[in-house]
């Protein structure tokens, strides 16, 4: 395998597709290279600590992008409540169908949360923050109590249907759960 140059930006994004697609235990560092194009020593060149820095990275990565991308719809000037809402979910949707493996966060949380507790703060951070960007929408309509609720509940749903999204092999399962969560607000 001929040694490529490579970004640490490359080197994250390529891992994310197959922590996405595999998970974290799946994902042995070998195929980390090979999908790389490198030996599997150089990634101690970028990462220090091996497959556990790699994935703290892939979930900082991850996060700043949601914040970016997802999660600063909420604060959109242009846009009315439920155009935030609807551009919120579409966006998220069309990530969680891309990789058709649900969200990495998602399952992150279920696979490695308790065996690995230091990934805890960024996963927690994740879901805090979209909770806070749904929340903010809901408040223009409910109490922020309830708008509170309705957060989580959505949270609850996307994942959920995440998650039968993957076991039926159906897309479809995505866009019938935003349609039902923009017809609620």
């Amino acid at each position: 395998m001929p040694i490529q140059k490579i970004t640490k930006a490359e080197i994250l994004t390529k891992t994310l597709e197959l922590f996405q697609k595999q998970g974290y235990y799946q994902t042995s560092m070998e195929q980390i290279a090979e999908a790389c194009q490198l030996k599997k020593g150089s990634f101690y060149y970028y990462f220090k600590d091996g497959k556990e820095e790699i994935m703290h990275e892939v979930l900082q990565m991850s996060l700043d992008f949601f914040r970016e991308k997802v999660f600063a719809i909420a604060t959109q000037a242009d846009l009315n409540p439920p155009e935030k809402l609807e551009k919120i979910l579409k966006k998220h949707i069309r990530l969680l169908i891309k990789y058709k493996s649900g969200c990495l966060f998602g399952k992150t949380s279920l696979e490695i949360a308790h065996q690995s507790p230091s990934f805890k703060p960024v996963l927690q951070t994740f879901f805090e923050e979209w909770e806070n960007s749904l929340s903010q929408i809901y408040e223009a309509k409910y109490q922020p109590s309830y708008a509170k609720q309705l957060a989580k509940q959505t949270m609850i749903e996307m994942q959920g249907a995440s998650i039968l999204m993957q076991v039926f092999d159906n897309e479809e399962i995505m866009n019938e759960c935003c349609a039902r969560l923009l017809d609620k607000f």
